[in-house]
């Protein structure tokens, strides 16, 4: 059986939106908290928002870089109709993470962005396997 799709015009061609495999979509889900987010993540209000629209459609960071954010929004748009328990999980993901940094306290946080930059400049932190 074929999932569902749909073509859009986006970027003065014809791109096909296709619904993911749960599967794909967990995937995506669990590699969000992993992730380092990308440009496209930042202008859309959607954790991954980037991953999944690439997933769905095949296209390439700098395809989506090239693209308005209205553009993209109406890409994303698309992409979320075909894929709505994505779009519901990464929404209860986002508000989850939102909700436990809001009850740590100024402490911890500043502890863990701290933690967070020196485990970027030496390549080290969550996600790294013990022993690489």
């Amino acid at each position: 059986m074929t999932a569902p799709a749909t073509i859009i015009n986006f970027l003065e061609r014809e791109v096909t939106v296709r619904e993911l495999t749960m599967g794909q979509v967990i995937t995506l889900l669990r590699s969000a908290d992993e992730a380092e987010p990308i440009s496209v993540d930042l202008l859309l209000d959607l954790p991954v928002a980037g991953a999944i629209i690439m997933a769905a459609t095949g296209l390439t960071i700098k395809d989506l870089e090239n693209a308005t954010p209205t553009e993209a929004q109406k890409l994303l748009d698309e992409v979320i109709r075909l894929n709505p328990h994505y779009a519901a999980a990464a929404k209860r993901l986002k508000e989850e993470m939102q909700r436990m940094l809001s009850a740590m306290s100024p402490e911890t946080l500043s502890n863990l962005v701290a933690g967070s930059s020196s485990a970027a400049a030496t390549g080290s932190g969550i996600g790294r396997s013990v022993g690489s």
